[in-house]
């Protein structure tokens, strides 16, 4: 009987662990995307209809990772769609950042960046969007590819069990610093900022539909070194983790981090410059 036993739950084990993985097909559309230099502002309230890139195309606003279908911007939104994603260790992501060498970030010149989330549309389980700041190498002061170190701020928001959760974290081994429980889900708009002070210090942000404000452990969460020969500037993403039902609740509080930092953080690092 024990050795039934043993096989039975060696069954269920492997069921639980290679079970069938789903992707859901829409996660959110992004609204605005704001980066402030200390000096210089560049918007993208996504109203001319004209996708970001498929690729670091030269001249281009963004570095992408990933495809944006050629229907994806209109009516003032930007949709975040996984069928236009990659696929890498379990993750379906979209993500771009901002090439415009005159709106990178400089050390003690403060500056944040904004992204506005709509997500009427639905946000299934196990996925995710996010804003961050992080450093590539760089060329004559444009991007080329991965730093020799990573640096980065990172902030972002998952759902589970009809609950809202937004993260922040930075480049350090534990990825995730800090969470808010928004409860059960409301408004369905949410603005989230990462605003850098005079120091390098990062703060992160969030309005869900009262205004921005910070959370315990998300003020001053982090400091930019700002390592010589790099640029820094800011991006978004959005994606699903892929995983095994019914292991979704192992995510919460082990996976958020992955989803909402990593998961920017990992695909935005990829994107090189032709």
């Amino acid at each position: 009987m024990r050795k039934y036993i043993i096989t039975f739950c060696l069954i269920l084990f492997c069921m639980i662990m290679f079970g069938s993985r789903v992707y859901a097909a829409f996660i959110t559309d992004i609204t605005e995307f704001v980066q402030f230099d200390g000096t210089d502002t560049f918007t993208d309230t996504f109203g001319d209809a004209a996708e970001p890139p498929s690729g670091p195309i030269s001249g281009s606003d963004y570095v992408v990772e990933g495809t944006f279908g050629s229907t994806r911007e209109s009516g003032g939104s930007l949709e975040l769609n996984t069928d236009d994603g990659i696929v890498d260790v379990n993750e379906k992501f979209l993500a771009a950042a901002v090439r415009d060498s005159t709106k990178f970030f400089s050390s003690l010149g403060g500056g944040h960046v904004i992204g506005t989330f709509d997500f009427s549309g639905g946000l299934p389980p196990d996925s995710f969007f996010g804003i961050e700041i992080l450093n590539f190498a760089s060329v004559s002061g444009e991007i080329s590819g991965d730093p020799v170190t990573n640096d980065e701020a990172w902030m972002g928001v998952y759902l589970d069990s009809g609950h809202l959760f937004g993260v922040w974290g930075d480049e350090g081994p534990l990825d995730q610093l800090g969470f808010v429980d928004f409860g059960v889900v409301g408004s369905t708009t949410i603005g989230l900022k990462l605003e850098i002070n005079s120091i390098n210090k990062v703060t992160a942000l969030f309005d869900y539909g009262s205004g921005f404000s910070s959370h315990p452990g998300s003020t001053d969460f982090t400091t930019l070194s700002f390592i010589s020969g790099d640029v820094y500037t800011g991006g978004f993403a959005a994606g699903e983790n892929i995983v095994p039902e019914p292991a979704t609740v192992a995510l919460l509080g082990i996976g958020l981090a992955r989803l909402a930092g990593a998961a920017v953080r990992r695909r935005l690092k990829k994107a090189k410059q032709q």
